[in-house]
This record gives structure tokens, sequence and C-alpha cells, in this order.
């Protein structure tokens, strides 16, 4: 199937993107390639907290059946975040997949597949949201943002083109140790935090799906106008 999906990029098509990464991947591979800003849906992510919740609670987007999502790093940057916090201090709901509940080494509670309204209360009430994408990024962590929640992501650069740190939101060196000390900055600043998941918010709040339509519009109308310019070519004007 890789090997099919490689020859694809082969057949001239123009392609557009989500996301600058994937674009970017083309581009080197001297392939024709656009992208459009994914955006989260505004009418169902804002800061909307639970009331009277918990300190140190981490909201992780946890999917071990994807290898993208990189869930035994991120248990373990857990399990290195209980002991720096102090045993017992750290609450972790796991969200994302309905995973068989086992013996973690952290206090946790299994969600599984959230709704809108579950997800926006707790991405609200979260002191860090931890979700982990080794490529592409989705819009997990933009709808976090919309809620402000300070996100903390992967520092690769499948994220960092999409996501930038200190902006919106905390991007973490892909090992257990770097993203165990990026959530507990998180988790003990929480003057900075609170402000960092405000510019999340507002970076958020810039992209709509009306925008990712223009963007689109607006690759296709490139690719179409240079197939143009190449036919007027061939016919000699």
């Amino acid at each position: 199937m890789l090997i099919f999906a490689q020859r694809s990029y082969r057949l001239e098509f123009h392609h557009v993107t989500a996301g600058p990464w994937i674009a970017s991947r083309l581009r080197n591979e001297r392939f024709h390639a656009d992208y459009f800003n994914l955006p989260a849906d505004q009418s169902q992510y804002f800061p909307d907290p639970e009331p009277g919740a918990p300190e140190n609670h981490v909201v992780f987007y946890g999917r071990p059946f994807t290898a993208r999502r990189c869930f035994e790093m991120g248990c373990e940057a857990l399990r290195l975040l209980d002991q720096e916090l102090g045993k017992g201090r750290l609450l972790v709901t796991m969200v994302g997949a309905d995973i068989p509940p086992f013996d973690a080494p952290f206090r946790t509670r299994w969600l599984g597949i959230a709704s809108h309204d579950q997800l926006r209360r707790l991405y609200s009430s979260a002191g860090a949201v931890v979700v982990l994408s080794a490529t592409n990024t989705s819009l997990v962590p933009l709808e976090a943002a919309l809620c402000a929640a300070p996100v903390v992501d992967l520092d690769v650069p499948s994220v960092s083109g999409t996501l930038e740190d200190g902006v919106s939101c905390r991007l973490a060196p892909p090992s257990p140790a770097a993203i165990a000390r990026v959530v507990a900055d998180v988790l003990r600043d929480r003057e900075g935090s609170h402000a960092l998941g405000l510019r999340a918010r507002e970076h958020a709040l810039q992209l709509s799906w009306a925008a990712a339509g223009a963007e689109i519009e607006a690759a296709l109308r490139r690719a179409l106008a240079a197939d143009v310019r190449r036919l007027k070519a061939g016919r000699g004007g």
C-alpha cells in the first residue's frame, strides 16, 4: 500500500494538503503543492470550565493503536510527571479511544470516546492538554485551544509548521523526560499557562472553514491557471 500511495503522487496532480508540513514534503520532491489551514468548530469548543476542577489535572489524548500518537511515550512521560509532582498528585483523564483500563502508575479517569460537551468542559478545566502528533497535526490541539486550554505537543517539523511554541501551545522535544518537564512547567506556572491558553484561543479563532475553503479555491485557481499557461505554451501561444 505504501508503494501505491507513493506512486499516486507522481500522477502530476496539483496537491492541496491539510496543513503546511505535507505540502513542504511534496515540494521537496518537486511536486506542485498548496495547503489550507485546518480550523476547529468554534460553535462546539469555547471556555466552559467544570466547577471545582482539580489541580494537576492533565487530559491525555491517547490512542494506542495509532502509532503517530506516541501513546507509550506519553504514558511514560506522565509516569515521570507523577514522580516530579509528588506521587498521587497528578490526575490524568484519558480520552480519544475506548481503551480497556490498565493499572497506570498515576491516578487515571477513563472516558474513551467523549462527546463535544464532555471534551469542552474537560479542556476548559485542564491544567494541560497533552496531544502528541508524530506526523501531521490534527484538529484536537485547536479544539482544546478554543477552550483556552494550554496544549502540549511534540516539537517536530510536522507540528511546529502549524502550531507555534509559546503562542498556540507548548512544544516539547520527543522524549518522555522532555514532555514531563514541559507539562510540569505548564502546571506550575498557572498565571503563564492561563495567558498561553488565551493566546492559543485567539490563534484558533482566526481559523475558520470559510477561510479554509477560500484557501482551497485559491489553490485550485492557481493550478488551473498554470495548466492553461502550459497548454498555450504547448500550442505555441
